[in-house]
């Protein structure tokens, strides 16, 4: 399985460039990159392959790999790094910001928020175009995403069906670094670069893009929603461009309350097209079910609807801020809310564009504090060992099952999306998980327990003073020895980074607050000092040591 995978952790070979720079090569499922692990490949795109990334925390991100052409590419990684370190100080809801970014170091990626939704082209794919509400709170979402944006004066440039996810509320995703990357490449070329039905005239003809390109994406993206095809048709990508190109978009299937708008705002002319506030009336206007007006008005003229009349604000004005009283016959676009945090850049580390925010300090919640159980385990393994032994199988297959489990449901959070049902689909596999689980600790265990057992005879017999093959009467202090020189095998050995993201993932669930985790940590300090106590009182005593459920220690 893939989590199964992730315990071992590859090293890419290193390929080097003529310019100095270094490749570290193809990544995989499982491999490490920086301080996060590949959980499972989600896509692919020109520039780079996206996986889910889980970093040391147990957190999920979206880790966008580049390829070698971008490795390879000083010019490409400078625009790279400029274009992130604006990209990072972006946030807002629908917007999957960037979060971390190294895009100097020997394989160069991208972090950014995960969002667990299918694409807005899957879930249209599959299920048909969206009903009128789910449109109008799509339009509404990436409305208002893009007003963010553009405020802060950065372009997506790759706003399509594929880069939007239909979560709880849509969220935009891959902003345009594939046209950062190669835009001079591409432009001494001659070629352009991306989905043919969703690249504006502008991108097309080379033109300088603005925040009208992203509007003209809005509008064919929202066609796709609402009629389930692309706009401008399908087949040989020259032939879609020329559609393009000339404006020819099929909208039959769209609304009849949207067709006009959309249909301006798909002109091959960017002065033709209607103002971002005119797209936010049409919207209100198929919600109240008002017929959208034929005529083009400027954004300061007010739209007349027989009795009804809304007035619109300028261009500069933001028209997508979410109403906070229900519409009336007579409303003006609402005032614009705060809805975007403009972060100052942070202090990062050097070849890297940024770091994610540092937990909140108090007691630790990372879940590290899981190490003191198997510290604990080992100290009573010198007066219990075949206990220890049985206790800690169970807790290894259980830790190594819950790691299982959360990287299958990470996988179906992407493909699915979040649902009521995730519960009874975990609870579902987790036979399975827990069998593959035993399997493997019975499987990776087994050094383990040989060089553990070798430690505690050589401990044994040198605290005897004669070396011998007779096994002699185990003491507390050979037989903590060994379980030690096991636990550091298993918990650090293969298999052992499942393990701990495992344990790590139970103790940050089982103490939730504070209160808790101090609560936890005062009890687990009590029984380290009280187990240690004992041992070390009674390190060369064979009689304290209990074999249960045998009568004497094995092999006598």
């Amino acid at each position: 399985m893939l989590a199964q995978r992730g315990c071992f952790e590859r090293r890419p070979a290193r390929f080097g460039f003529g310019d100095g720079l270094t490749y570290r090569g193809q990544m995989h499922e499982g491999d490490r990159l920086g301080r996060y692990r590949l959980a499972h490949r989600i896509g692919e795109g020109g520039v780079g392959v996206v996986y889910v990334g889980v970093d040391d925390d147990g957190r999920a991100y979206a880790v966008k790999v580049l390829k070698p052409h971008v490795a390879g590419d000083p010019e490409g990684r400078a625009r790279l790094a400029r274009e992130v370190g604006t990209l990072r100080r972006l946030r807002h809801p629908a917007i999957a910001e960037v979060v971390d970014a190294d895009v100097n170091g020997p394989q160069p990626y991208i972090v950014t928020r995960y969002v667990p939704a299918p694409s807005l082209h899957r879930l249209v794919s599959e299920r048909g175009p969206l009903s009128q509400a789910e449109l109008i709170r799509l339009g509404n979402g990436m409305g208002q995403a893009l007003g963010a944006i553009h405020a802060a004066g950065v372009v997506h440039r790759d706003l399509k069906p594929a880069n939007v996810l239909m979560a709880e509320e849509p969220v935009l995703i891959d902003f345009g670094i594939a046209h950062v990357l190669d835009e001079a490449r591409l432009t001494r070329a001659g070629m352009v670069m991306g989905t043919p039905g969703y690249l504006s005239p502008e991108l097309i003809s080379g033109a300088d893009v603005g925040p009208g390109t992203d509007w003209w994406a809005w509008a064919a993206t929202m066609a796709f929603a609402a009629s389930g095809r692309p706009p401008f048709g399908g087949g040989r990508a020259d032939v879609v461009l020329d559609r393009v190109r000339r404006g020819d978009a099929d909208l039959c299937d769209v609304p009849a309350g949207l067709q006009s708008v959309l249909r301006r705002a798909l002109n091959p002319d960017p002065a033709a097209r209607p103002q971002p506030a005119e797209l936010r009336v049409a919207l209100l206007d198929l919600q109240s079910g008002v017929p959208a007006p034929i005529a083009q008005p400027s954004p300061t003229t007010a739209l007349s609807h027989s009795t009804e009349q809304r007035a619109v604000r300028p261009a500069a004005a933001d028209p997508w801020a979410r109403p906070t009283t229900a519409p009336t016959r007579t409303m003006t676009a609402p005032p614009a809310a705060p809805r975007l945090v403009v972060q100052p850049p942070s202090v990062v580390r050097p070849g890297r564009t940024g770091s994610p925010a540092p937990p909140p300090r108090g007691i630790p919640a990372r879940g590290r504090g899981a190490v003191i159980v198997p510290v604990v385990l080992c100290l009573l393994a010198g007066l219990v060992p075949l206990v220890v032994v049985g206790v800690s199988g169970a807790l290894v297959t259980g830790v190594r099952a819950v790691d299982v489990a959360q990287t299958a449901l990470l996988r179906r959070w992407h493909e699915r999306g979040q649902s009521p049902q995730d519960a009874g689909w975990v609870a579902l596999r987790l036979p399975w998980h827990l069998l593959s689980a035993a399997v493997r600790t019975v499987l990776l265990s087994l050094p383990a327990l040989l060089i553990g057992c070798g430690v505690t005879y050589v401990a044994a017999v040198s605290s005897g003073g004669d070396v011998t093959l007779a096994l002699p009467d185990l003491t507390p202090g050979p037989l903590s020895l060994g379980a030690f020189s096991a636990g550091a095998v298993i918990w650090w050995g293969p298999g052992g980074a499942e393990i701990r993201r495992g344990a790590r993932a139970v103790v940050r669930k089982s103490t939730p607050g504070n209160a808790t985790r101090i609560a936890v940590w005062v009890v687990a300090a009590i029984v380290l000092v009280s187990t240690l106590s004992v041992v070390l009182a009674n390190a060369q005593n064979p009689s304290i040591v209990e074999w249960f459920p045998r009568q004497s220690q094995p092999f006598d």
